[in-house]
């Protein structure tokens, strides 16, 4: 199996009579495909695993058919280019079909046939971490009060602002403790209403970022074999012999000749 199944296949899926320019073009976007795909990450570790459970990631079998990433507005799907084509059909969160690219070196490439991303600007992300910021500044109150996002989502706004759905029923203290709890989380601004339009993902807020924490130790990635690499230190200029101890630093002193009170001095 070589690059030439790989452009049976797109050829197939054409479904149309090629050219020869048509059918060139085919042949050099085949091969771009199957070049990225033998260079990412994942691949190139599956291929040197020799466990059983790899064997589908033989060599031929990449080329044969390689996984792709098929970009959307707002996600992409990375597998099979049939299998990523099928699965994402009818997903109307993924936003407009843009094409079908190589991977990228990165690309969490995996067993599975299909692989869903969101991007990070996708409204459907941000819906999610959006409700996730909600829960958590509601847990700071007390236990049971992070179960309001969940009820605002389940339910319509005439339900979850007239406190009418079966959900608020189990909430202790009623409607008018919600209103309080809501307030001291997100401030005298938001009310049942607004509250209702935040947890939907209808309003959405700026949340803020999280603090970006920095590393031990720099680390730099190699080429070659795609593993982190530690860079060690710059060794310490040579001195008296040191003795490290957790956190302290002791010198290695000689030690004292203890001598005997009978000892006589020696006589030249």
């Amino acid at each position: 199996m070589n690059d030439a199944d790989t452009i049976a296949v797109l050829t197939a899926r054409a479904q149309l009579p090629l050219t020869r320019e048509g059918a060139e073009r085919l042949a050099r976007f085949a091969k771009v495909l199957t070049s990225a795909a033998l260079a990412n990450k994942y691949v190139r570790l599956y291929l040197r695993d020799p466990h059983p459970k790899f064997t589908a990631w033989a060599e031929e079998k990449v080329r044969a058919a390689p996984p792709v990433r098929v970009e959307f507005e707002h996600a992409y799907v990375l597998g099979g280019l049939g299998e990523s084509l099928a699965a994402a059909k009818g997903k109307c969160t993924f936003g407009k079909f843009l094409g079908v690219l190589p991977v990228e070196p990165w690309d969490p490439v995996g067993e599975m046939n299909v692989m869903y991303v969101f991007k990070g600007a996708s409204p459907y992300n941000r819906r999610v971490e959006q409700r996730r910021w909600m829960k958590k500044r509601l847990e700071g109150l007390g236990k049971g009060f992070r179960s309001l996002v969940t009820t605002a989502t389940a339910a319509s706004k005439r339900e979850f602002v007239g406190w009418t759905h079966g959900w608020c029923k189990s909430f202790q203290g009623g409607a008018s403790a919600a209103a309080e709890a809501i307030r001291l989380a997100f401030g005298a601004g938001v009310d049942l209403g607004r509250f209702w339009r935040m947890a939907r993902g209808s309003e959405m807020v700026e949340l803020p970022k999280p603090p970006v924490q920095g590393e031990l130790f720099d680390t730099e990635v190699s080429d070659e074999d795609d593993e982190l690499i530690r860079v060690e230190p710059k060794p310490e200029p040579k001195g008296p012999p040191v003795l490290s101890l957790g956190l302290l630093n002791v010198e290695k002193k000689p030690k004292p000749v203890q001598r005997s009170l009978f000892d006589e001095p020696e006589v030249a």
